[in-house]
């Protein structure tokens, strides 16, 4: 499943609009909520392992690390650039 799939379907279930932040290092997205926002950062690790062997490590496994907090802003003046 990919992270916009992800995010589709955490809408249905919560009743919530997820507008994406900009952001260069993990998506980012907020939620307007009663006052101020839900905001939620999402990262894509790879794992890797050393096998013991001294070569080098290979990814063996792909994780999605997130965090929500809420943003306190009760006239929702954050604006995004268009």
């Amino acid at each position: 499943m990919n992270i916009q799939n992800y995010y589709n379907q955490y809408n249905i279930m919560a009743g919530l609009k997820w507008e994406t932040v900009d952001s260069t290092t993990e998506t980012i997205s907020r939620a307007k909520i009663f006052g101020g926002w839900l905001v939620s950062a999402v990262n894509d690790v790879r794992s890797p392992v050393n096998n013991g062997y001294n070569q080098p490590d290979y990814p063996t496994g792909y994780e999605w690390r997130t965090s929500i907090t809420f943003i306190p802003d009760p006239n929702h003046e954050w604006k995004l650039d268009q």
